[in-house]
């Protein structure tokens, strides 16, 4: 990664909240101004803590464990149950983002399709909508290795496995403790997106 790139990925990381900058300022300065250690931390930063909010896939699939948040490899191997399916079911979950979200999509405001008919029934007049569906906040796996880390910089930041470890440290939460045993279907993590900004909203452009 060119210095420029650290730099740059680095002070943007520093724009966090106050646990997460703090855990970041120590680690940059913990590099003592080896190139090698700083490259090793923005590479951290980028494929352990932005991966798992991005979907190169697009629009989130049916959860399945492979996509589930998870904690770490040697906590899951205790609590089998957090490999299992959500409760939760997907339709479930796609009536509360639409109870919470005033049936609209949160970046556009158009008025959920099947709201919009709905509404024409009622009204007579036919309001703009979109065809909506569910967006998750974090669509990868939290507990899966982050590979391509340079060995001094793997050595000295040996907490530095996996996306759960980097979204702790550097994101200031812990997502099972936010998410409860919803895991990635629990309605803290999704919203009601138009079908035209969920893709973007997955490649991390709004």
């Amino acid at each position: 990664m060119p210095p420029a790139v650290v730099a740059r990925v680095l002070g943007y990381g520093i724009r966090c909240n106050d646990r997460g900058r703090d855990a970041l300022v120590r680690d940059i300065l913990a590099c003592n101004k080896e190139a090698e250690l700083l490259a090793g931390v923005a590479h951290l930063y980028v494929y352990g803590l932005c991966r798992v909010f991005y979907n190169p896939k697009g629009p989130t699939p049916r959860v399945s464990p492979s996509l589930t948040p998870r904690l770490s490899l040697e906590v899951t191997a205790k609590e089998s149950f957090l490999l299992l399916d959500s409760s939760r079911d997907a339709s479930r979950l796609r009536t509360e983002t639409l109870l919470c979200d005033n049936h609209r999509c949160i970046f556009t405001g158009l008025l959920d399709e099947t709201e919009a008919e709905l509404e024409f029934t009622k009204t007579k007049r036919l309001q703009d909508y979109a065809f909506t569906n569910v967006a998750h906040i974090i669509s990868q796996s939290l507990s899966e290795n982050i590979s391509g880390v340079h060995a001094a910089a793997h050595a000295k930041f040996e907490w530095a496995r996996t996306g759960g470890a980097m979204l702790q440290r550097f994101g200031g939460f812990d997502a099972h403790e936010v998410l409860c045993d919803e895991i990635l279907q629990s309605p803290k993590n999704a919203f009601t997106a138009s079908m035209t900004a969920h893709a973007p909203f997955d490649a991390l452009k709004i």
